[in-house]
């Protein structure tokens, strides 16, 4: 009698298991296909960041040459208190 239970048992476990594998299975198919369908964007993504890197190597290289060519250096623009413009337009009392 306690062998039919423990069988019973037993088969109850690899019903269920079977169960999930199946349903874990059909998931991971359709993760699968989403990534398909996502692959050539990501590709595209990463060559514009690629572009991008290059792009801004290209810039650095250029001004350099131009600080060597004039002699001087190029002005930067100071940074804007960013706290007292949002104080300013939310009517916040200014610091």
């Amino acid at each position: 009698m306690n062998d039919l239970i423990v069988n019973g048992v037993l088969l109850v476990l690899l019903i269920s298991l079977g169960i999930f594998v199946i349903r874990l299975n059909r998931k991971i198919d359709r993760l699968r296909a989403a990534l398909l369908e996502v692959g050539p964007t990501l590709e595209a993504y990463e060559a514009a960041i690629a572009k991008h890197k290059e792009s801004l190597s290209n810039f650095s290289v250029q001004l350099d040459e131009t600080t060597r060519a004039t002699g001087k250096q190029p002005e930067i623009a100071e940074e804007e208190d960013l706290s007292r413009i949002f104080y300013k337009a939310f009517g916040e009392k200014v610091k």
